[in-house]
C-alpha cells in the first residue's frame, strides 16, 4: 500500500508540476499543495506508519512539496515583487 501510494502521489506531482509550466492558473498549483498534505497524512491515514521508512519518506517529502507549492505561487503570479518606477501610475 504504501509503495503504491508513493508512485501514484509521485507521478501525480510530476504531471501537475508539469501542466503548471505549461500554464498559470492558480487551480494547478493548488494540486501540488492538495497532493503534498495527501502524502503527508497518507500514512495514518492508510496505516502504514510502522514502515518506518514509508513513513519518513511521506512526512518529508510532502513537508518539502507544500513549502515549495507554497513558495512559488506569489512568485509565477508577480505577488511581493518590486515596482519599478516607470510601471507606477502618475497620480499628479
Amino acid at each position: 500500500m504504501a509503495a503504491w501510494n508513493a508512485w501514484i502521489i509521485g507521478a501525480a506531482i510530476v504531471i501537475v508540476a508539469l501542466a503548471v509550466l505549461a500554464t498559470s492558473g492558480y487551480p494547478a498549483e493548488w494540486i501540488s499543495v492538495v497532493l503534498g498534505v495527501w502524502l503527508f497524512i497518507s500514512p495514518w491515514v492508510l496505516g502504514y506508519t510502522g514502515i518506518r521508512d514509508g513513513s519518513w519518506s511521506a512526512w518529508i517529502f510532502g513537508v518539502i512539496t507544500v513549502i515549495l507549492a507554497l513558495w512559488a505561487l506569489p512568485r509565477r503570479h508577480g505577488v511581493g515583487q518590486a515596482v519599478r518606477p516607470a510601471d507606477r501610475l502618475d497620480a499628479r
